[in-house]
């Protein structure tokens, strides 16, 4: 049957039809229809119109008036409204709702809907479907989501309100708008997981009102700075908040952070304050500068960053550039990555064939791992039993802490070896000559039960030292000549030994 044709003209109509399809049109009135679940048409002019409506498929358009409409059951609703403060209510179809710069209430069921409303104050309310939200530049938006995954688009205005039932929900706001914002997810089933905040510009970042969202995005073309608190991870069971986009120069403030909470940033460039006792992920990029302490830091292959602290455990990817500048008691766990430290700094690495920079008087505890090379100037190197290096430079202080060591010297001049007997058992050592020393910190040196001897070929040969009963052996490889060798005190109760 064909839909039935209404005309209400411009006076003010009340009108009640039931279940078939109609094509009503109307002008300036004000108008009260009441249809059935036929799927209607109706054209309205700048009138204050009350409509409601069955479960049919309605298609309605209206001008300015302050309209309120009423509709339910399946049917996928399109309401179009000029302007006005307009009260709508569509059922659970997957509606599309269009009004102007009024101040709108809108009430959905559970569909998928899209919503898109003007600068007015909206008032945005819908059940567990997947919406398209968007809202204007007014003061005061309200927007209430179910457990969907929502996608909550905020204008420039101040005040607004997003409540979200679950995870999942992208919300798009500007950061003027975001310092007095309140946007809060995992609402009803306390799990905001999947939840990103979009920023559509950039600036100062205050997330002061959010909470329930797992994941914020950076707005590119221009610098941002981003502080985060404690609040921010209510209802984000993972415990991690990631930082992504935006572009270099950006800043992450998390020095509210009580103890304990998880940060993960992919980006480039970004400068990273962080509280102490926390932990730091950063994925890929180059330049971060990181300002902790006391926190344990994490960088996955090909990363690049500085650290200014103290006390912090970092995990390098392979291939990872670290350059630690000022403090001490790092802990560095890395393989085939390359370390700068600057004058003063010490560390500790556990580490596989990394390139490791020491200014002057820095200092190295090497506790695990081979293959390391060294490029150090007046620096102090520690090492556990069994590592093998390569150090290259001059006037380093090398301290072996247990047997069995592989030390290659390159133009090692003024470069001291030192252990006790038991500590330098079993040494190789590379590249020992001229202006070095090796220092027996133990062996007491001039008694009569005191010796030293050097047995050896073109390639290779064993020193053997001697004094009292205590005794030890070390490996040199290279072409030495046994009367060459010479030792002297110390200056501390032990012997040196030197070439040439």
């Amino acid at each position: 049957m064909p839909a039935l044709f209404i005309n209400l003209g411009s006076i003010s109509n009340t009108v009640t039809n039931g279940n078939n399809d109609y094509v009503v049109v109307g002008g300036d009135g004000n108008n009260t229809l009441t249809f059935g679940a036929g799927n209607d048409q109706f054209t309205l002019g700048n009138g204050n119109n009350s409509l409601t409506l069955g479960g049919g498929t309605d298609q309605i358009t209206a001008g300015l008036g302050n309209n309120t409409i009423t509709t339910s059951g399946l049917g996928a609703d399109t309401i179009t409204l000029a302007g006005g403060n307009n009260t709508i209510t569509v059922g659970d179809g997957q509606n599309v709702i269009q009004a102007g710069n009024g101040l709108n209430t809108v009430t959905a069921g559970g569909g998928n809907n899209s919503v898109t409303l003007g600068n007015g104050s909206d008032q945005v309310t819908t059940g567990n479907g997947a919406s398209t939200i968007v809202v204007g530049n007014g003061t005061g938006d309200t927007v209430t989501v179910g457990l969907g995954a929502n996608t909550i688009t905020l204008g420039t205005g101040s005040a607004d309100v997003v409540h979200a039932g679950g995870g999942s929900n992208y919300v798009f706001v500007s950061a003027v708008s975001i310092a007095s914002a309140t946007i809060m997810g995992g609402l009803t089933n306390g799990n905001g997981s999947g939840n990103r905040l979009v920023l559509t510009s950039t600036g100062l970042v205050n997330l002061v009102g959010v909470s329930g969202f797992e994941t914020f995005q950076l707005a590119s073309g221009g610098r941002n700075s981003l502080t985060l608190k404690d609040t921010n991870f209510a209802r984000v069971p993972s415990g991690w908040i990631n930082i992504i986009g935006g572009g270099s120069g950006d800043t992450v403030d998390a020095t509210a952070f009580s103890a304990y909470k998880s940060l993960a940033v992919i980006g480039n460039s970004e400068t990273i304050f962080m509280a102490a006792n926390n932990t730091l992920s950063l994925y890929g990029g180059s330049g971060h500068e990181v300002y902790a302490t006391n926190d344990v830091i994490g960088v996955t292959a090909g990363t690049s960053l500085n650290i200014i602290g103290a006390n912090d455990v970092v995990y390098l990817g392979v291939n990872a550039t670290l350059g630690l500048y000022g403090g001490s008691g790092y802990s560095v766990y890395a393989t085939s990555d390359v370390i700068g430290v600057t004058a003063g700094t010490s560390f500790s690495l556990v580490g596989s064939n990394d390139d490791v920079y020491l200014g002057a008087n820095a200092s190295l505890s090497l506790l695990g791992g081979s293959g390391c090379i060294i490029h150090g100037t007046s620096a102090s190197i520690g090492t556990a039993a069994g590592m093998a290096f390569v150090l290259t430079g001059q006037n380093n202080a090398i301290n072996v802490g247990g047997s069995g060591d592989t030390i290659g010297l390159v133009n090692g001049f003024g470069d001291v070896v030192t252990g006790s007997s038991a500590q330098l058992l079993n040494t190789s050592i590379t590249g020992f000559g001229t202006g070095m020393g090796i220092d027996f910190n133990d062996l007491v040196p001039g008694t009569s039960a005191f010796s030293l001897v050097y047995k050896g070929d073109t390639t290779q040969g064993v020193l053997s030292i001697v004094s009292g009963s205590q005794a030890t052996q070390l490996q040199l490889v290279g072409n030495y000549t046994a009367s060459l060798f010479h030792t002297a005190s110390d200056g501390h109760g032990g012997t040196l030994v030197s070439y040439g």
